[in-house]
């Protein structure tokens, strides 16, 4: 991968970090709970919502960190299956993704015709 492009993930993977931290911050209010049983309910429902939204963020946050700090290892962007070049646009959009497209495409197709 070109040095330029490394240093182009880096800033928007750090970019992408900034604002999931934000988003994350934002996320731990206070929902009440109390009420009648028609508020228990949907209080419990928003905090159970909330819940799968922290997990999935907190996710897309380990993810994010690892590739930052994987950007400067040489074998960063390489498929592990092919081991050709996955695509700068991939790695823009899936910070940490160790597939290609086109390996990725074919393990789904394999799933498939194996059920």
């Amino acid at each position: 991968m070109k040095i330029i492009e490394v240093n182009k993930l880096k800033s928007l993977y750090i970019e992408k970090r900034q604002e999931l931290l934000k988003i994350i911050e934002k996320s731990q209010f206070e929902i009440d709970v109390d009420g009648d049983e028609v508020d228990q309910i949907q209080g419990k429902t928003i905090l159970n919502v909330q819940e799968q939204i922290s997990k999935l963020n907190c996710k897309k946050l380990k993810s994010l960190e690892m590739a930052i700090k994987n950007l400067e290892k040489d074998d960063y962007g390489i498929c592990e299956e092919c081991e050709e070049e996955i695509g700068f646009k991939r790695l823009a959009a899936l910070p940490g993704v160790t597939i290609c497209i086109s390996c990725a495409e074919k393990i789904e197709r394999d799933a498939k015709n194996k059920h």
